[in-house]
């Protein structure tokens, strides 16, 4: 495991997963109703959170090890029952997503 842990990642990831999950939620009659808005604020709520962290969280990914990657895995596994298994997959597939961008906008900051 790194110096800087996965403790803001695993912020970033419940923002991601609760995200994901309302908008499933919401979008399951094929319509959004402006009504429906109201039922992100507790996901909003977080979000100030996370993009002040966001300079830490740059950080665990540059040193995001397999060790911690596998406690990341383990934690959205225990912390969120996923029942759709295609939202599932498109998450894990989002945070791949993410730390890899957030390694390759590193690798060009980089001299060569």
């Amino acid at each position: 495991m790194g110096k800087f842990g996965i403790e803001n990642l695993k912020k970033a990831a419940k923002l991601g997963i609760e995200l994901g999950e309302q908008t499933a939620e919401v979008l399951e009659d094929g319509k959004l109703k402006a009504v429906e808005m109201l039922s992100f604020i507790d996901e909003l709520m977080q979000l100030p959170g996370v993009v002040n962290a966001a300079a830490d969280i740059k950080n665990e990914v540059l040193e995001l090890d397999e060790v911690d990657r596998a406690a990341l895995n383990a934690y959205i596994q225990v912390e969120f029952d996923i029942p759709n298994e295609k939202l599932e997959g498109i998450i894990e597939a989002g945070l791949n997503v993410v730390i890899s961008l957030f390694i390759l906008a590193d690798h060009f900051k980089k001299p060569v």
